[in-house]
């Protein structure tokens, strides 16, 4: 079973969804190094929701869209990791997302990202609290 990666993603700014999608990707590939197995709804639906856009669809872009979609990953994953990138304390997705990790009985533990891209073993850095 698989690792739910928690991260934040809307802002007003588009250059601030861009920066916390290569975080989210950052965290992938280490977490993908060390034999985690990961996935990470942003990492997941940002290629498409642009292209989306791009191709003149409606989405919204902002949490309440994607939610069924994570809830049934949430429902399938072993524990659920918020990375600590820029933003996640005050995203509400993020916090949705643990609420709904918790609706689900599935562990949720803070992740040090800092640390993790840095090469640090992922197991050893993660938190109950943030």
């Amino acid at each position: 079973m698989y690792i739910y990666l928690i991260t934040p993603y809307s802002a007003v700014d588009q250059y601030v969804e861009e920066e916390r999608f290569e975080a989210a990707v950052e965290a992938c590939v280490h977490l993908m190094n060390w034999g985690v197995e990961v996935y990470s709804p942003i990492v997941h639906w940002h290629v498409p929701y642009r292209k989306a856009l791009d191709s003149g669809f409606k989405w919204t872009g902002d949490y309440r869209f994607f939610k069924e979609q994570n809830t049934t990953m949430i429902a399938g994953c072993r524990q659920a990791w918020v990375a600590t990138i820029p933003g996640y304390k005050e995203s509400f997705g993020v916090q949705d997302d643990l609420a709904e990790a918790g609706r689900c009985s599935r562990d949720s533990y803070y992740l040090n990202f800092e640390r993790l891209v840095k090469g640090e073993d992922p197991w050893k850095l993660l938190s109950s609290t943030p």
